[in-house]
C-alpha cells in the first residue's frame, strides 16, 4: 500500500491565466520598492546592490517586448 501524504503546499492561491508585460514589470517594481523600503535590511549592502542589479536587468529584459 502507497504511503500518501495530505500536505498543503501553500496556502497563497497562485493566479490564474496569462501573464502581460505589464504585470511582470509591476512584481519586478514592487521587489524593488521592498528593497528600498527597508524590508531586507538585515541584508549586507553587497547582497541588495546585486539584488538591485538584477532586477533592474529583468526590467531591461521587458523593455524588449511589447505590451
Amino acid at each position: 500500500m502507497p504511503f500518501l501524504l495530505n500536505i498543503c503546499v501553500s496556502e497563497k492561491k497562485m493566479p490564474r491565466g496569462r501573464l502581460d508585460k505589464n504585470s511582470i514589470t509591476g512584481k519586478v517594481v514592487e521587489l524593488k520598492n521592498e528593497l528600498y523600503n527597508g524590508v531586507y535590511d538585515d541584508a549586507s549592502k553587497e547582497w541588495k546592490e546585486g539584488s538591485h542589479h538584477q532586477l533592474n536587468r529583468v526590467l531591461d529584459f521587458l523593455n524588449e517586448y511589447s505590451n
